[in-house]
């Protein structure tokens, strides 16, 4: 008689992968990046416990079904978000108790800068403990995970927050990283917008202590390796090439039995959501923006306004219909999202249903290609006008300051009329694309089995699709 074998089974841990990224920010282009890597993840790894580190980790567990923790300390503002704009009513604090008693030691110069000073000194205090608690808590939240991928899209820069936002963020989780001895790979970055040598420094930093490094442009790669870096990269396509949709249906088409384009633009120099700010630039773009619009109705077309950036695009969506409502009045044929798109699927299932765009966001054009949709891309940063020459595109590229009325309907009149060759060429570039990322996802992924893996030097391998010779399509003068 054999005696039951009761010894226990050993079973292997699940990985734990993660996935790190500047999202949460209702940017649907990033969330879709964020979407893609944990579709490749799962292809891969089925039992694979995947956690995200983002910006607003509630709103990536509810984007994305998983785990999710902050990248960085969320301080409550002084200003509350929600709190009336001018003109609304608002409680006034100003004879307040605290308030006498400031006004009464403003009286008093040198006491009130002393104890100014005093309490300035206790809140850096305040603020260092509590980066150092912080940092113990990310430290507990990444430990155990093998691999951590930055996953793409813009995030070197500091335009928003300045040396100690971005920089500063990717500096620390550098070095949680090597803390934990989590692999880190950074895919298919790009940079945007960087200004301060500390971020510089931040950044150089950061990335030196990779074990996989790739950029998503030949010009990214550039600007970073006069930095400074040594080590090895290569370029890849950005990482939304690598979404697949197959379960996305487009959304039906309105009532118009006219074709669609769908026009998607950018806060350009608006007061609050832009970089900089100048109101003659941002009221001549809205305009432009509106006679288009206009043009394109008068000859036939339906227009559809979208978003991209749920926070910055629809206030100028806004503007743009005022101001076509204004000068044309009684005019139809344009009409916004609706219901409104909350979701990168809700963006790809929109998008699905336009025959031309016209878009000025980077994952607007790169969407596009996606769908093999003609694109006209209006380029508000370099990055965007070499994404449409690595996809064969230059000719349907404008620069955002070149972008008068007849400059919009030259180039458009060009892309309407090689709208089948585009097409064409889009699907034969895409699956290119998303070869060369599932090369990479295999070298990022083949960290888990081994020690480092770095990429390939620079100079002998690109992993952006070469054209071959024989399939230039000319697009005419």
């Amino acid at each position: 008689m054999i005696a039951p074998d009761n010894s226990e089974k050993v079973t292997s841990p699940a990985r734990r992968i993660g996935i790190f990224g500047h999202v949460g920010t209702k940017n649907l282009g990033d969330e879709t990046i964020i979407a893609a890597v944990i579709q490749n993840t799962r292809r891969r790894f089925p039992e694979a416990e995947i956690r995200a580190f983002t910006f607003q980790p509630e709103d990536t567990r509810l984007r994305h079904g998983i785990a999710a923790f902050p990248i960085r300390q969320v301080v409550q503002s002084r200003v509350d978000p929600e709190a009336p704009t001018k003109g609304e009513h608002r409680t006034d604090s100003s004879d307040g108790p605290g308030a006498r008693i400031q006004a009464s030691l403003k009286k008093i110069p040198l006491l009130y800068s002393c104890l100014k000073g005093i309490r300035d000194g206790f809140g850096f205090l305040r603020g260092i403990w509590r980066e150092v608690g912080f940092l113990a808590q990310s430290y507990r939240n990444l430990k155990g995970t093998e691999l951590l991928m930055i996953a793409g899209s813009g995030q070197l820069t500091d335009q928003s927050g300045g040396s100690w936002a971005y920089p500063y963020t990717f500096f620390k989780w550098s070095f949680l990283a090597r803390a934990t001895g989590t692999k880190l790979a950074f895919m298919s970055i790009g940079t945007g917008w960087i200004d301060s040598p500390l971020s510089k420094f931040f950044f150089r930093s950061a990335l030196s202590r990779a074990d996989y490094l790739s950029f998503r442009g030949e010009d990214f790669r550039k600007q970073v390796g006069e930095w400074g870096l040594r080590g090895e990269s290569i370029v890849v396509p950005d990482l939304a090439y690598s979404f697949h949709m197959p379960n996305i249906a487009a959304q039906p088409k309105s009532s118009h039995s006219s074709p669609v384009v769908g026009i998607n633009p950018v806060p350009f120099f608006h007061e609050t959501m832009w970089h900089k700010a100048d109101k003659q630039i941002y009221d001549q773009y809205v305009q432009t923006q509106s006679s288009f619009a206009s043009w394109l109705i008068r000859r036939g077309y339906t227009v559809l306004f979208f978003p991209t950036q749920l926070r910055a695009d629809p206030p100028v969506i806004q503007d743009i219909v005022q101001a076509l409502e204004r000068n044309h009045p009684g005019l139809s044929g344009y009409q916004t999202v609706d219901p409104p798109m909350r979701s990168h699927e809700d963006l790809i299932s929109v998008m699905s249903g336009m025959d031309i765009v016209v878009a000025a966001r980077f994952h607007g054009v790169l969407i596009s290609h996606l769908l093999h949709k003609p694109v006209l891309a209006v380029s508000y940063h370099a990055k965007t006008a070499d994404l449409m020459a690595q996809m064969g595109q230059s000719q349907c590229v404008l620069h955002i300051d070149a972008c008068s009325l007849d400059a919009l309907t030259s180039r458009f009149l060009f892309l309407e009329s090689q709208s089948k060759a585009i097409a064409a060429e889009l699907e034969r570039r895409v699956p290119s694309c998303r070869a060369a990322l599932d090369s990479q996802y295999e070298r990022v992924f083949g960290l888990l089995e081994q020690g480092v893996v770095r990429a390939q030097t620079p100079n002998k391998s690109k992993a952006w699709p070469k054209e071959p010779s024989n399939a230039r399509i000319d697009y005419g003068s």
